[in-house]
């Protein structure tokens, strides 16, 4: 009988965490978590998190899998990768004699993994990465191959919400920092246009000018000279 009461509390808590508009890290820790608590065989996992073939993030519930995962990205091989590749799920059923990755397997089996399972989270078309989920008790059998599937599929769903959300506050931060910086250039330029008698052009100009020399960036030089306006006349950098 499958546990359906927990799959919609994981889906719940999954939803929760983005309601708090809780950060991407902390939502793969969640994910970890989550699958070890209702994936039935499933004692560890781990959750790498691709962008563009990059892994930009990767988390683990023990050490097991941690070590499990890191050897596979170090020797560019095992079932995580190939679910990436190819964009299916891997499932290996005994460690002990499964031949497709037998570096992968002998050193998992080495460390008590008997099982894995490796889950694509795809969505939309697009890839987010993989859940490994690991057992050290057996086989993974039909029950987890249902609620893994399940499960994989809101917590791809957060991973690509909580990533948009991460993004647009990222786009965000720096349109606030591109329009500051450009405040402060427009205060340079008004400062210098008064206190060298310029246009703003000339003035403009003059900024760049320093910029070049002194090997700094446009808005470094416009918030030296306003911090030294700000400080009194007598303070201003020669220019």
């Amino acid at each position: 009988m499958y546990d359906y009461e927990a799959i919609v509390r994981a889906s719940a808590e999954l939803n929760e965490l983005l309601v708090q508009q809780t950060p991407l890290g902390q939502i793969l820790d969640g994910i970890g978590d989550l699958a070890v608590a209702v994936i039935p065989s499933c004692e560890e996992a781990g959750v790498t998190l691709e962008e563009d073939g990059r892994i930009v993030a990767r988390t683990t519930t023990g050490s097991r899998a941690e070590r499990v995962d890191a050897f596979q990205y170090d020797i560019g091989e095992g079932p995580c990768l190939h679910a990436s590749k190819t964009g299916t799920v891997v499932l290996i059923e005994d460690m002990a004699v499964d031949g497709r990755w037998p570096r992968f397997a002998s050193y998992a089996y080495g460390e008590g993994i008997e099982s894995s399972y490796s889950i694509p989270m795809t969505a939309g078309g697009e890839h987010f990465g993989v859940l490994n989920l690991y057992s050290t008790a057996g086989p993974f059998g039909p029950a987890d191959a249902d609620i893994g599937g399940l499960f994989a599929r809101d917590a791809t769903n957060a991973v690509r919400h909580a990533a948009a959300f991460a993004k647009t506050r990222l786009l965000i931060e720096n349109l606030h920092t591109a329009l500051e910086s450009r405040s402060v250039i427009g205060a340079a330029v008004g400062i210098v246009m008064s206190r060298d008698r310029l246009n703003r052009a000339q003035a403009f100009e003059k900024l760049a000018d320093m910029s070049q020399q002194e090997n700094m960036k446009l808005g470094d030089v416009a918030n030296r000279i306003t911090q030294a306006f700000e400080t009194g006349p007598q303070t201003h950098p020669p220019t």
